[in-house]
C-alpha cells in the first residue's frame, strides 16, 4: 500500500513538472487561480465568514479542548463523537491546525482550548471572548489557505482533464473557465467541505479517464480511493460511484 502511494505521488509530481515545462501558459493560469481564490482571504478575521465555516474550524478545536480537559483515550472518543458525520473535514482541518495546537501547547495556553467544549453549542459569546484572538485568527487563516490551495488544485486537475480528453488548449480553456466560476471563488474563500469534495471528485474523473485509456488497475484503484474521499467530504458526491 505504501509503495503504491509512493509511486502515485511520484507520478503526480512528474506530471506537474512535465506540464509546467511543456505549457508556458500553465504557470500564469495557476498563478491567476491562486490570486482569484485567495484574494482578500483574511476577510472578517478573526470573525467567521459563515455558520459552516465556524463549525468546520470548531470541529478539531472541540476535540483538542476535550483532550486538554482530561488527557485520556475516553476524552478523545468523546471529543470526536459529535463530529463523526463530518469525518473527512474533521481530519483535514485537524491536520491543518496542528501548528496552532503545537503553539498553544508550547506556550502553555491549553486552558482556553479546554473551555471550548463547554460553550461551543450554548454560549458562543463566552466561547468567543474566552478564547485568545490569535487562536481564532490563525485557525481561520490556515484553514482558508488550505481551502484556497485545494481550489487551485481543482483548476489544475480540470486542466489535466481537458488536456487528456483533447489537447492543452482545451485544458487551458477549461481551467480558465473554472478560475472565473463565481461559485468556486465564493467557496474557496470560506472554510468548508465543498472545495475538498470537488477536488476529490475531479480526481475521480481524471483517474477514470486514464484507466479507460491505459487499462492500468492502479488508475482504477486511485479513482476509487478519490471517490471514497469525495463521498466522505460530502454525500452529494456519491455520483462518483457511478463515474
Amino acid at each position: 500500500m505504501r509503495g503504491a502511494l509512493s509511486e502515485l505521488s511520484g507520478r503526480a509530481k512528474r506530471q506537474v513538472a512535465d506540464d509546467l515545462a511543456a505549457d508556458p501558459y500553465l504557470p500564469y493560469l495557476l498563478l491567476l487561480a491562486a490570486v482569484m481564490t485567495s484574494f482578500w482571504f483574511w476577510h472578517r478575521v478573526p470573525n467567521f465568514a459563515t455558520r459552516d465555516e465556524r463549525w468546520r474550524v470548531l470541529d478539531p478545536l472541540v476535540a483538542v479542548g476535550t483532550f486538554a480537559q482530561d488527557p485520556s483515550i475516553e476524552s478523545i472518543r468523546q471529543g470526536t463523537r459529535f463530529w463523526r458525520p463530518f469525518g473527512a473535514t474533521f481530519y483535514l482541518y485537524g491536520i491543518v491546525l496542528l501548528p496552532v495546537f503545537a503553539v498553544a501547547f508550547a506556550t502553555g495556553e491549553l486552558a482556553p482550548l479546554a473551555q471550548i467544549p463547554a460553550h461551543y453549542e450554548t454560549d458562543l459569546w463566552t466561547l468567543w471572548n474566552g478564547t485568545p484572538g490569535w487562536i481564532w485568527t490563525w485557525s481561520i487563516l490556515l484553514a482558508r489557505i488550505a481551502n484556497a490551495a485545494l481550489a487551485v488544485g481543482c483548476v489544475y486537475v480540470t486542466y489535466r482533464i481537458g488536456t487528456e480528453m483533447r489537447d492543452r488548449a482545451t485544458g487551458r480553456l477549461a481551467a480558465l473557465l473554472l478560475t472565473f466560476t463565481w461559485g468556486l471563488l465564493v467557496l474557496a474563500h470560506e472554510v468548508g467541505e465543498d472545495v475538498p469534495a470537488l477536488f476529490s471528485f475531479l480526481l475521480v474523473v481524471y483517474f477514470g479517464l486514464l484507466y479507460v485509456e491505459t487499462g492500468e488497475a492502479a488508475m482504477f484503484l486511485a479513482a476509487s480511493a478519490a471517490g471514497g474521499a469525495a463521498i466522505a467530504f460530502k454525500l452529494t458526491t456519491g455520483v462518483a460511484a457511478v463515474v
